[in-house]
């Protein structure tokens, strides 16, 4: 039986589904099973997993009526315990693709460190480009960093996907995708790092991501797009319960912003005025519960979202609460200096941009 369970659900990718299938049958690494869910596709997408199914005997094909990724993840994850004895689950998006040595990296690396988690970088790709993977090395991560990055601009992208990453299967044993929601990785990846014994993190650009206009999250925005708020308070309830004070901060200023972001989502594109009210009155109520963790110096946008949710990052309304604060704090002659130094910091900041 396979080491590895790869899950690849299926959904309207009739031209790309075969680039991804064929990246993944070509791998070095062979000691694995693929399991293709359809997700009810109207496309060709089906009669093309059937071929697969044919063709390879690694492969496994789950037909479903459409309800969507969470769904169709969860029946693979649901397959590979009932029907396999593989140790290892990995996800790959179905317009994605990923590099001929992907799964032999990832697992040899983990093996070697007694990993139950292994996360590698990924290369954004219209698919017009040539690319050099290349392996930097690799590190151990503890589970309080790990939780920490996935809320941080830098590393969100690398940590918070479902693919990417290759998970000991008992990860899963108790944890599955939310049915039905959008950012369905926000509301489980926190619990998935949280319960990892020994992360490992390789830098190593394995996995290319499509970036494609008819991506899930893109296209109009409509409320359903609220989903994300919900599950960055999910997050944040979860990793306050867990006592990592340091993770539930970063979520908690992640979930400030995405309500922000959301207002402004909901006030311009939507004119819900209703729904823009019943947003601030969620931010109030987080900030005001954990004010005292965001000192006004260091954090003032977050203050300023108390009062213009929309124009938070409006330079003089800012500036102005700034010099406000420094004045309340400092005094006049410190505020003066202050204000000297920064200014001095964002010049020399867009020098160093400018020369780059």
């Amino acid at each position: 039986m396979p080491t590895i369970s790869v899950i690849v659900p299926v959904y309207k990718v009739e031209p790309y589904l075969r680039r991804c299938v064929d990246s993944i049958l070509s791998q070095t690494y062979t000691d694995f099973e693929l399991i293709l869910v359809d997700d009810g596709s109207a496309d060709g997408c089906s009669e093309i997993c059937d071929a697969y199914l044919l063709q390879d005997e690694r492969v496994r094909v789950i037909h479903q009526p459409n309800a969507g990724l969470s769904a169709a993840r969860n029946n693979g994850i649901d397959y590979a315990f009932a029907c396999s004895d593989s140790g290892w689950v990995t996800f790959i998006d179905s317009d994605d693709w990923i590099h001929i040595r992907y799964l032999e990296t990832l697992y040899t690396t983990g093996i070697s460190y007694s990993s139950d988690l292994i996360i590698c970088d990924h290369i954004v790709t219209d698919d017009t480009t040539n690319h050099v993977v290349q392996n930097r090395g690799m590190y151990i991560e503890s589970r309080s960093n790990a939780c920490i990055r996935i809320f941080k601009n830098d590393c969100g992208k690398i940590y918070m996907p479902a693919w990417g990453k290759l998970i000991n299967k008992e990860l899963y044993r108790c944890l599955r995708f939310p049915v039905g929601r959008l950012n369905e990785d926000l509301f489980i990846t926190p619990q998935l790092i949280h319960s990892a014994k020994r992360i490992l993190k390789v830098d190593y650009d394995g996995y290319f991501y499509y970036l494609s206009s008819s991506s899930i999250t893109r296209g109009k925005y409509t409320k359903k797009k609220l989903d994300e708020v919900d599950g960055a308070e999910d997050a944040l309830n979860y990793l306050s319960n867990e006592g990592e004070m340091e993770a539930s901060l970063e979520a908690k200023k992640w979930l400030l912003r995405v309500i922000i972001k959301h207002q402004e989502k909901c006030k311009i594109e939507l004119n819900d005025s209703k729904t823009v009210k019943k947003l601030q009155k969620k931010y109030n109520r987080i900030f005001e519960k954990s004010k005292k963790e965001f000192p006004i110096e260091q954090n003032y946008e977050y203050w300023m979202g108390r009062y213009h949710p929309t124009k938070i990052y409006s330079g003089l309304v800012l500036h102005s609460f700034l010099v406000i604060s420094y004045l309340k704090n400092y005094g006049i002659i410190e505020t003066v200096r202050k204000i000297h130094n920064r200014l001095l910091f964002t010049k020399e900041k867009t020098t160093k941009n400018t020369i780059r």
